[in-house]
């Protein structure tokens, strides 16, 4: 990662660490919990998602739903021709949704 994909991030808006995040990129699924790796991070233009050796940064304009689910959101989006989806839990589910929609994203 180089600074140009940072600038590309925006500012960071909220760092969380997460109980468990899931991560499917067409047909591969990824999921780490405690103690392993895991990462979500807010940023002005997007969202980081990292499972274990799978770190993904999820542009604003592809996502395309952010839902509420037990202990957790699941986020939708478009992955090349098709869709990826990420799990972030935590048993504070209300921090990620706060940090999320007080960066602009709308969290159904």
């Amino acid at each position: 990662m180089d600074e140009s994909e940072d600038a590309d991030r925006g500012a960071l808006l909220a760092r969380i660490r997460p109980w468990s995040v899931g991560v499917n990129l067409a047909g591969f699924p990824v999921s780490a919990g405690f103690p392993a790796p895991r990462r979500f991070e807010v940023y002005e233009n997007g969202l980081l998602v990292r499972a274990l050796t799978t770190t993904e940064f999820i542009e604003r304009g592809d996502i395309m739903l952010i839902t509420r689910v037990p202990l957790g959101v699941r986020i939708h989006w478009e992955y090349g021709a098709g869709e990826a989806i990420a799990f972030v839990s935590s048993f504070r589910r209300g921090r990620i949704v706060r940090a999320l929609e007080g960066a602009g994203f709308r969290v159904a």
